[in-house]
């Protein structure tokens, strides 16, 4: 399955939720969740699992759903060569590389690790100066230089705050411009709530990416299959 192509007649926002075991996994693909990303909260914004986790989920469920492994910040990314093959997406964070050339660096390094098949993801945090990196803007130019297929914008410190509290509507609105001018699919992700969705639901993401507001409690807690089915009804909602 060619992933871009499948995303690129999507007429309604798809769903990618992180998993932090086994259990989460299986619970999101259930689901029809469109992408199972997977995660440790408690290791930071975009904290690497265990590879053996990566391991169990690609055994775990059936071909047609795609699995995504978190890497934790390129700047170290120590694990990447362990993803599984079947992935079909591993993204590290920028935080840390305070230069586009510092963090394409970095990208080269993994993209070398990465076994062919899993497409490397772009990763920007709307709070880029609390990471130590480079603006989103910078970023998504980097990747569309560099012939990566997909973005994802996330929250580096995880206070409570969204993606939309740092970055205003009209700033997000040019970025999924430009990542829809270079053919790029872009994820719109860091401390979403469902009950503040109107404040980006006419950005038309290509995804939507949550853990906190579909977890019990936080970002830490258990994922709730009521919650994920509420994203996913009000997703369906918007064509």
């Amino acid at each position: 399955m060619n992933a871009v192509d499948t995303d690129a007649s999507r007429r309604t926002t798809g769903l990618l939720i992180s998993a932090t075991n086994l259990a989460e996994v299986v619970l999101a693909a259930d689901r029809g969740v469109d992408i199972v990303d997977i995660k440790d909260p408690h290791r930071g914004a975009l904290g690497a699992a265990d590879p053996q986790l990566w391991r169990a989920a690609a055994e775990a469920l059936p071909p047609h759903a795609r699995l995504s492994a978190a890497l934790g910040e390129a700047t170290e990314a120590a694990s990447a060569a362990q993803v599984p093959a079947r992935f079909a997406f591993a993204k590290a964070g920028p935080a840390g590389s305070a230069t586009v050339d510092r963090l394409t660096h970095h990208w080269h390094r993994i993209r070398d690790q990465l076994p062919p098949p899993v497409q490397q993801v772009a990763v920007a945090y709307a709070d880029h100066e609390a990471a130590d990196c480079a603006p989103p803007e910078a970023i998504l130019a980097a990747a569309a230089r560099r012939g990566l297929r997909w973005f994802l914008i996330d929250t580096f410190v995880k206070d409570g705050r969204s993606t939309l509290d740092h970055l205003d509507v009209a700033r997000l609105e040019n970025l999924a411009r430009s990542a829809r001018q270079a053919d790029i699919r872009w994820v719109l992700a860091g401390s979403l709530r469902l009950d503040e969705a109107e404040r980006w639901a006419t950005l038309r993401p290509h995804f939507v990416g949550l853990r906190g507001d579909v977890c019990e409690r936080s970002r830490t807690g258990t994922l709730v299959a009521d919650r994920v089915e509420r994203w996913k009804q009000y997703l369906a909602r918007l064509e």
